[in-house]
C-alpha cells in the first residue's frame, strides 16, 4: 500500500506586527495537521484496497467477480494525532457470504474501541502520576483524552496484561537478596476499610519488582515466586520483623535479615506499648540499642573494604553484638518491659545476618531502603486521604508505576508491545518541503 497526500500551506504574518516562536507553532498545531493528514492517508489506503479486491468503480465485469462493493459504515477514532472520521468501504465476500472492510489489510484499529493503543498508552502513564480526572484534563492539552472511567479501564487492562509480561521476566530469574514489604491504603471495596499492599523486589542487579499484590497474603506471593524460581532457595530476605512475610519466604536454606532502622524504631514503639519507663529513659534504652547494633555496620563495611580482612575480629563482634542484645532484653525484661525484651530477643539474631554473609564474601543491605522508596513511590500516588481504591484497580495500578519505576528498560519493552512499536520498521515515509527563502 503507497500513499501521497499533498499538502498546501500559506501563512501569513501581518506587518509590522511580530509574534513568538512559540505563538507559531501553536497556531500550526490548532492546524491538526496531523489529524487531518491521517485522515487522508487511511482514506487513500482504502480506496486502493477496495479497488484491488472489486476493480475500478462501475468498472466492466465488476458484477462477475467474487467480491463485491458493499457500501460505506463510518468509523471514528482518536490517537495522538487527534480525533478522526472515516468513511470505510466494505466487501462481500460472495463465495463466504461474509463481509470485511479491505483497509484492515494494512491498517487496523484496536478492536472496537474509539481511543487507540497510542493515546490510551499516554492516557495511562499520565494516571500513574495524577488522579483519572487530572489525567484527562492535563492530557488534553495535548491531544484528545479518554474519559476518567476510560483511563481506569485501560490502566486495569494494561496493568493486568503487564503481570504476565512480568512473570515471564523473573522466570529462573533466583534473585539471592529481595527486599519486601507492606503498607495500606483505603479501600473502596464494600466489606473493608483497607487496602493491604505487598511488594517484593530484588536487590541482586537491576532491582527490578518481582511481585506486587493487594488483599492477597504474604504466603500466596511467596508461592507463585517460588513456582517461577524467582528467588533464589539460599536466598535472603531483607524486610522489617512482619511474621507473616518472615514465615512465607524464610524456608528451605534462606536467611533474614531484619532491617536495622526498624529495629530501633519498632523497639521504641514496644517500650511505649509497655508503660513502664517515662520517655527520658525510653529515649535512652533506644540509644543504647543505636550504640550496639550500628557499630556493627561500620565494622562491617571496613571489613568489606579492607586488604586485610580478620575473620576472627569480625566474628567476635558479632558474637559481642548478639550477646549484648540478649542482656539487654533480658535487663528489660526485669524491669517488666516485657514487651520490648521479647521483640529483641526475637530479632537478636536476625539482626546480624548481613555481618555473617559478609564472612562468606556475601554482601547483603542491613536495611531495607530499596523497598521503602517504593513505598514512598506508593504514597505518593495512593494514600491521599480522600482516594479509595478497589483491590483490582489498586493493583494494576501499582504495577504500572513500579514497574516503571524500577525498570525503564523493562517498561519500555511492555509499552512497545502494547503500542504495536515494531510495527513502524514496516513504514516509509518521506517528506518533501518547497518553500522559496525568504517568503512564506
Amino acid at each position: 500500500m503507497h500513499a501521497s497526500v499533498d499538502v498546501h500551506l500559506e501563512i501569513t504574518i501581518q506587518e509590522p506586527k511580530t509574534v513568538t516562536l512559540g505563538t507559531l507553532a501553536q497556531s500550526i498545531t490548532d492546524l491538526a495537521i496531523k489529524e487531518h493528514l491521517i485522515e487522508e492517508i487511511v482514506t487513500s489506503a482504502d480506496a486502493q484496497l477496495t479497488e484491488a479486491y472489486c476493480g475500478e468503480k462501475y468498472e466492466h465485469g465488476n458484477g462477475e467477480k467474487r467480491y463485491q462493493r458493499g457500501g460505506t459504515t463510518t468509523r471514528t477514532a482518536t490517537t495522538t494525532a487527534g480525533e478522526h472520521e472515516f468513511t470505510l468501504h466494505q466487501v462481500e465476500d460472495t463465495t463466504e457470504g461474509s463481509y470485511f472492510r479491505p483497509v484492515e489489510d494494512a491498517i487496523t484499529f484496536d478492536g472496537k474501541k474509539h481511543y487507540q493503543e497510542d493515546v490510551s498508552m499516554d492516557a495511562v502513564e499520565l494516571a500513574t502520576k495524577m488522579s483519572y480526572r487530572d489525567a484527562e484534563t492535563e492530557g488534553e492539552r495535548f491531544t484528545a483524552m479518554p474519559s476518567p472511567s476510560t483511563i481506569n479501564r485501560r490502566v486495569i487492562e494494561y496493568g493486568e496484561h503487564l503481570q504476565e509480561f512480568n512473570r515471564e521476566h523473573v522466570e529462573d530469574r533466583e534473585s539471592t537478596c529481595v527486599q519486601a514489604d507492606g503498607t495500606k491504603s483505603h479501600s473502596q471495596e464494600d466489606d473493608q476499610r483497607y487496602n493491604n499492599i505487598t511488594v517484593a523486589m530484588a536487590d541482586d542487579g537491576d532491582g527490578e519488582l518481582l511481585a506486587v499484590s493487594v488483599d492477597k497474603p504474604w504466603e500466596e506471593t511467596a508461592a507463585d515466586l517460588d513456582e517461577r524460581d524467582a528467588v533464589a532457595e539460599d536466598a535472603t530476605i531483607v524486610s522489617d520483623a512482619d511474621q507473616e512475610l518472615a514465615n512465607a519466604f524464610i524456608v528451605q536454606d534462606r536467611t533474614h535479615q531484619l532491617d536495622l532502622v526498624h529495629l530501633v524504631r519498632t523497639t521504641a514503639y514496644k517500650l511505649w506499648e509497655d508503660e513502664e519507663l517515662s520517655l527520658e529513659l525510653r529515649e535512652l534504652a533506644v540509644e543504647s540499642l543505636e550504640h550496639v547494633i550500628y557499630p556493627l555496620a561500620y565494622a562491617v563495611e571496613w571489613y568489606r573494604e579492607t586488604d586485610d580482612r580478620a575473620d576472627s575480629w569480625l566474628r567476635e563482634r558479632i558474637d559481642e553484638t548478639v550477646e549484648t542484645l540478649e542482656q539487654m532484653a533480658t535487663n528489660l525484661d526485669s524491669i517488666e518491659c516485657s514487651i520490648a525484651a521479647e521483640y529483641i530477643q526475637e530479632c537478636s539474631n536476625r539482626a546480624v545476618t548481613f555481618a555473617r554473609l559478609a564472612l562468606e564474601d556475601v554482601h547483603v543491605p542491613w536495611t531495607s531502603n530499596r523497598v521503602e522508596r517504593l513505598m514512598g513511590e506508593i504514597s505518593k500516588r495512593c494514600k491521599h486521604k480522600w482516594m479509595r481504591w478497589t483491590s483490582r484497580g489498586q493493583e494494576a495500578i501499582l504495577r504500572l508505576l513500579l514497574t516503571r519505576y524500577t525498570s525503564e528498560e523493562h517498561y519500555e519493552q511492555f509499552r512497545a508491545e502494547i503500542t504495536h512499536q515494531a510495527d513502524q520498521s514496516y513504514i516509509s515515509t518521506e517528506v518533501r518541503v518547497d518553500s522559496a527563502r525568504g517568503k512564506f
